[in-house]
């Protein structure tokens, strides 16, 4: 089987997965309530949940630019931002098509880069490092959000409220702690990966030192909690645009699991997966599951709206906003 028919066979059976969830999700409610959700929908709280998603993408570029720069490559925030929301109009409109958005965006900077004087290998390499370390940095400021969040509701004894089981919610923070301390308990591990032999292990210490010499952790902090506040706002105000009021505290703290629900590789562009893990969630926090599922699909739709309307940056004329590099 070619690698083309395997691509088209992953992407049949992620849009199988997907509708599948969305069933299990709607057999589960009441199809006069979920009707009344959506003649309800309060359209201006979409229109701010856009302008969130857009600030966090903001934020992302302002992150990857500066990851990039700090590898070495002096490159402009414009050329970076356009890539970057290039990259997210294809996962949004072409979900689970030939080209994903990071591979997109991987293929389009090595070769706006081939004129510098760096080795092939090397350059691509750093590219990709680039791309995975984004990913990883945001995925563990995010947990920063939700744990603090979670210890704020503790404080205030209003974690445990809304019949939510102790036994989901010590699972749920024992995953965010165990995200907290990757980093440092990997760093522990550096001598153990210093002798190791297996090439995976090797990879991972000259990752963790490079990402210890550059202090690419410390220099993008701050823009990837920007872009994971935004995100989440983004999720708020698509909740709110049901009617729901959930408390804000409790939404940042279930962040972590619902966006990491929306990234598995189960759902085309995070729908399925997503809405049936919402129509389970809302009731155990007081809310009823079409609620539940008209929130969630509204986050998606408004993820899909930022995709299309980045395909206008295929108009701009590349020169406009690419300069010279050192």
């Amino acid at each position: 089987m070619t690698l083309q028919n395997n691509k088209q066979l992953i992407f049949f059976v992620k849009l199988i997965l997907a509708f599948g969830f969305i069933y299990l999700a709607i057999v589960k409610l009441d199809s006069t309530n979920l009707v009344q959700h959506l003649q309800n929908i309060e359209w201006i709280y979409l229109f701010y949940s856009l302008i969130s998603i857009f600030c966090a993408t903001f934020f992302s570029a302002r992150r990857w630019n500066c990851l990039l720069n700090k590898l070495g490559h002096r490159i402009s925030f414009a050329y970076t931002y356009i890539l970057y929301s290039k990259g997210i109009a294809i996962n949004s409109i072409l979900p689970g098509g030939v080209v994903g958005g990071d591979i997109f965006k991987s293929i389009s900077l090595i070769s706006y880069l081939k004129g510098v004087n760096i080795e092939q290998e090397k350059l691509k390499a750093r590219v990709i490092l680039s791309i995975l370390i984004d990913r990883l940095i945001g995925f563990w400021s995010l947990s920063i959000l939700s744990f603090l969040a979670c210890l704020i509701l503790a404080s205030q004894k209003n974690l445990w409220i809304n019949t939510i089981p102790p036994f989901l919610i010590n699972i749920y923070l024992t995953f965010l702690i165990s995200v907290l301390l990757a980093p440092f308990i990997l760093n522990q591990l550096n001598q153990f990966l210093l002798m190791s032999t297996l090439s995976v292990l090797n990879s991972v210490r000259q990752i963790l030192n490079l990402v210890n010499k550059k202090r690419l952790i410390h220099s993008t902090f701050v823009y990837s909690i920007l872009v994971q506040i935004f995100s989440i706002l983004s999720f708020i105000f698509a909740i709110r645009a049901t009617g729901t009021i959930l408390d804000h505290g409790l939404v940042f703290a279930m962040a972590m699991g619902v966006f990491t629900v929306t990234a598995l590789p189960f759902s085309v562009a995070g729908f399925g997966l997503r809405e049936f893990s919402m129509v389970l969630i809302f009731p155990l926090l007081g809310q009823s599951p079409e609620q539940g599922f008209v929130s969630s699909l509204l986050f998606g739709l408004v993820g899909t709206l930022q995709g299309l309307i980045n395909l206008s940056f295929w108009l701009v004329p590349s020169g406009s906003y690419t300069k010279s590099l050192k």
